[in-house]
This record gives C-alpha cells, sequence and structure tokens, in this order.
C-alpha cells in the first residue's frame, strides 16, 4: 500500500557539455533520469498507489486517494511546446543541455496530467506537477571547472 509516489530524482547536465549521452539502451540520458525512469517507477507502482486510495484510516474513513507528485521545473512549460518533442527525444533536433533538461521536465508535467487523467476517475489518484521554485541544489553544478555551475550554485540557481 503507497498513498503518496514523490519523483523528484534528476539531472542537469553542463550548459557547456554540448553534446547528447545516450544510456547503454539508446535513450537520451537526461530524459531517461529525469522522466522515464520515474514514469517506469510509477507505472509499476500504480496498483500500492490505487490500494492507498482506497485505504482507509484508524476510524473507518477515508484517506481521501493517492498522489502521484512530480517534481519538475517552469522549464517544462513556460520554454516548451509539445511540438516537435518526438523529433527531439530521436535525435532528430539539435542538443543542448538547456533544452534536454526542459524536455525532460515537460514529460514529466505530461506525464502527472495524463496519469490523473487515467488514474483518478478509476482508482482515486491524483496526478500532480510541481515546480518548487528555485532551490539551491547541487543540481546545476558541473564536473568541469567552468565555474558556470558553482557560479549558479552560489547564486541560489
Amino acid at each position: 500500500v503507497l498513498h503518496v509516489l514523490v519523483s523528484s530524482a534528476g539531472v542537469m547536465p553542463s550548459p557547456l557539455a554540448g553534446q547528447r549521452e545516450l544510456t547503454s539502451d539508446g535513450v537520451e540520458k537526461v530524459w531517461a533520469v529525469n522522466h522515464l525512469g520515474h514514469f517506469a517507477l510509477a507505472q509499476g507502482l500504480h496498483s500500492a498507489l490505487r490500494r492507498g486510495a482506497q485505504g482507509r484510516d484508524g476510524h473507518g474513513q477515508g484517506l481521501g486517494g493517492g498522489r502521484l507528485v512530480v517534481v519538475t521545473s517552469e522549464h517544462g512549460h513556460k520554454h516548451f511546446g509539445s511540438s516537435g518533442l518526438g523529433r527531439w527525444i530521436e535525435g532528430d533536433e539539435a542538443w543542448s543541455a538547456f533544452r534536454a533538461y526542459g524536455v525532460s521536465k515537460l514529460s514529466n508535467v505530461l506525464h502527472a496530467m495524463e496519469a490523473g487523467r487515467r488514474w483518478w476517475p478509476t482508482d482515486g489518484v491524483a496526478g500532480i506537477a510541481v515546480h518548487p521554485g528555485i532551490v539551491p541544489t547541487r543540481l546545476g553544478q558541473t564536473r568541469d571547472d567552468d565555474g558556470v555551475g558553482v557560479w549558479l550554485h552560489n547564486v541560489g540557481v
């Protein structure tokens, strides 16, 4: 039984990286980590979320449904429309670190919306996409010594 699943793990390559990396399965790495892993986990735990949504507290009261909470970014809905998404994932459009991150976050938003559309009416599981704002994490730091990631981290981006 699972009442809430929060999908929050992610990567952001250095803006200076300049080249697409693929997983061993041939999937664009940022999209695989930031979206595909979350999607697979949510699909795998859907039945546990359904059971959690149907659960009761100690007083016989319903718990108000299950929740799939996908932590996304404003980059998922501010900068990227859905047109051309398939071409980008397949590698037919120019790769950039910011675009890779944005497309992965757009995929998160679309996943939460579609999960909610499919799961809420039948299972009582809501799909929710949240943008936490600018949070001082190490996500934007880079392994390179270009200084950009360190500077962004220090100013809270």
